[in-house]
């Protein structure tokens, strides 16, 4: 009976280890997506000023 307890024991931090990892790895998939989104926010302000630019460019000759 006793050694039934402790394969429960082990079972228990073998799958706290397993779900600590998922959650890290999900932590950093989120993180790489938000580093994403926000470069992709940055680069759609840069392209709107050079836009913005180019045409202020094109009106003042």
């Amino acid at each position: 009976m006793d050694e039934l307890k402790i394969n429960n024991e082990e079972l228990k931090m073998v799958n706290l280890y397993q779900g600590r990892q998922s959650v890290l790895i999900l932590n950093t998939i989120l993180d790489f997506g938000i580093w994403i989104l926000e470069f992709g926010f940055w680069n759609l302000e840069f392209g709107i000023w050079y836009l913005d630019f180019g045409i202020w460019n094109f009106v003042r000759p």
